[in-house]
């Protein structure tokens, strides 16, 4: 389902088309996103902690004193 609206200047047509989602669709798409997100920064804190566990630094982080 799309919707079109369409408006004239005086130099040129400017077309806007709008899709609809199913409102389930888009409930599921959104907590897809959302457990995607929660995984990814669990992740992220484990190898965090085991990092700082084992006495390392992180390293992608890249400190340059002044």
């Amino acid at each position: 389902m799309a919707r079109s609206n369409v408006s004239l200047t005086r130099e040129h047509v400017v077309l806007r088309q709008s899709y609809y989602w199913p409102e389930n669709q888009l409930i599921f798409w959104i907590m897809v996103m959302l457990v995607t997100s929660i995984e990814l920064i669990t992740c992220f804190a484990r190898l965090s902690q085991q990092q700082n566990r084992l006495g390392l630094g992180t390293p992608w982080y890249v400190y340059t004193p002044r």
